[in-house]
């Protein structure tokens, strides 16, 4: 389908991004890599009047490490990300994460927080204008009722984002801001829990940078994934886990475990890390978190791939799989 006639507006600095952002009253689209943007408005799901190209912003494209803080410009590369040694050293559950976001050339243009502000997703919203005639609107797209559980006034769209899910399990904080103001927050505050809005972010807000605390000794981290083609498909299920261990016995000291592709948001699995804490990390101890990880699991039929209870059982394997992963690597950290 073709695109509506809009303006292209390319910024060289964050101040005028933020103030055409502010200016227009929210009628404004950013413009990252495009991935997922351009498929929207050939869909005719978004018809904005403008398009903010943050890519030509310097600062919005850099890593570097200060104050026992890695940070990530928004708008840099997944494929700068998956490629960089100083994620893949102190996060390899991130640097997985990056890598496993569809192709190469996907990768090469889209970018971190364009990944981490994806769109919840439904076979009933993601259509074009003309297939939606079909039947009523879905809630989400301005219709009654959900037409997955059959409910009016809420959304269960599925959040199918990656990156998010490696960076809220190594607790990285987001730097949000708009013209004249800025806030840092946990990333996992910025997901509302509403398919229909999923993002905290007011009109005229930006998210700018990701900020991941840097790991103490004895911790690890790891990320696992299965789509229904290794390349270019979204998840049917992921799970990234962050352990700590007690230097003295090796006991585990802190867990995070989030879970992405199974809800409307990337969740924290609070059972499975309850159940590690304080605890030895026994294979019975993991298996028992892994099973635990699935009652927080809440896939629907919404997507062409993968029926709920497949993904579900996907959450078990997944997470045992990260947790022995994430430990072999705090055990020798």
């Amino acid at each position: 389908m073709r695109i509506d006639p809009l303006e292209y507006q390319r910024p060289g600095t964050l101040e005028e991004a933020l103030g055409l952002l502010q200016a227009d009253g929210g009628a404004t689209a950013i413009l990252g890599g495009g991935t997922d943007l351009v498929a929207r408005l050939k869909l005719g799901i978004l018809s904005p009047k403008i398009v903010v190209d943050v890519t030509g912003i310097p600062e919005l494209r850099t890593i570097r490490q200060e104050d026992g803080v890695l940070a990530i410009g928004a708008a840099t590369a997944l494929r700068t990300v998956e490629l960089s040694s100083e994620v893949a050293r102190a996060f390899p559950a991130l640097a997985k994460a990056a890598k496993s976001v569809a192709s190469f050339q996907i990768r090469s243009v889209g970018t971190l927080a364009g990944n981490i502000c994806l769109e919840t997703m439904c076979w009933f919203y993601n259509q074009s204008s003309q297939w939606k005639t079909s039947r009523p609107l879905c809630y989400k797209a301005g219709g009654e009722l959900c037409h997955v559980v059959k409910k009016p006034g809420v959304c269960f769209a599925t959040y199918r984002g990656d990156t998010a899910v490696a960076l809220i399990a190594l607790g990285a904080e987001a730097k949000i801001q708009s013209q004249g103001q800025e806030r840092v927050s946990p990333l996992e505050d910025l997901f509302t829990g509403d398919g229909k809005t999923p993002l905290q972010l007011a009109p005229g807000e930006l998210v700018t940078e990701l900020r991941i605390p840097m790991p103490t000794r004895a911790s690890g981290n790891a990320f696992h994934k299965i789509s229904h083609r290794e390349a270019v498909d979204y998840a049917q299920a992921s799970v990234a886990v962050a352990l700590r261990l007690e230097t003295g016995d090796g006991r585990c000291a802190d867990a995070r475990i989030v879970l992405g592709a199974v809800e409307t948001r990337p969740v924290r699995a609070e059972k499975a890390e309850a159940l590690l804490r304080g605890q030895e990390l026994t294979a019975d101890v993991l298996a028992e978190a892994a099973d635990a990880a699935v009652t927080h699991a809440r896939p629907l039929k919404n997507m062409t791939f993968g029926s709920p209870d497949y993904r579900r059982k996907m959450v078990q394997t997944l997470g045992l799989r990260a947790l022995n992963a994430a430990l072999d690597e705090a055990r020798q950290s």
